[in-house]
């Protein structure tokens, strides 16, 4: 966007022929610059290898465009700038860099959502082995209370038998 904005700036400034629109242009391409660099940094990967070549050298361009008809407007006023407006150079620049972020932009919202989609699938295998493990917990549980039941019931016989065996004793 910022690329357009400077664009807006340089036709602005031959538009209405002032050329307080051109004051910031310096500090909106080193803005335009770092955003490039930011975005080399974060796509890194192999998948966009080509386009982010292609990338700089087209915004590269198009500053270069921007700058010589503001360098012409400056010099040889509106009439020169217009005529390398009227080139089309700066329209088929612009469309080649939306372009390529356009490739780049739905490249990373295919990644996104197959990220979407994996993060759904594992929380959806975790909630199952969740359910899963909470069964066997369950049984398990039960188990050991049938199993303290069955022990309780048959220490409760052995010392039935055992009272029995000592009233015979006794007797």
């Amino acid at each position: 966007s910022g690329i357009l904005t400077i664009e807006s700036d340089v036709r602005g400034a031959v538009l209405s022929e002032d050329s307080a629109f051109l004051k910031d242009i310096t500090v909106k391409t080193t803005s335009v610059n770092q955003d490039l660099m930011n975005l080399e940094k974060l796509l890194h990967s192999d998948k966009y290898a080509s386009d982010l070549p292609r990338l700089k050298l087209l915004v590269q361009q198009k500053i270069a465009f921007n700058d010589s008809v503001a360098n012409a407007f400056r010099k040889n006023g509106k009439q020169e700038a217009e005529t390398i407006i009227a080139t089309g150079r700066g329209r088929l620049l612009r469309d080649s860099i939306a372009s390529i972020i356009s490739k780049i932009d739905n490249g990373k919202k295919a990644e996104l959502i197959t990220s979407i989609y994996d993060n759904r699938r594992n929380s959806l295998q975790a909630r199952l082995w969740g359910v899963i493990m909470a069964i066997i917990a369950c049984g398990l549980l039960v188990y050991a209370f049938w199993y303290i039941l069955n022990l309780s019931s048959r220490q409760r016989r052995v010392i039935e038998d055992l009272n029995e065996s000592r009233r015979k004793i006794k007797e």
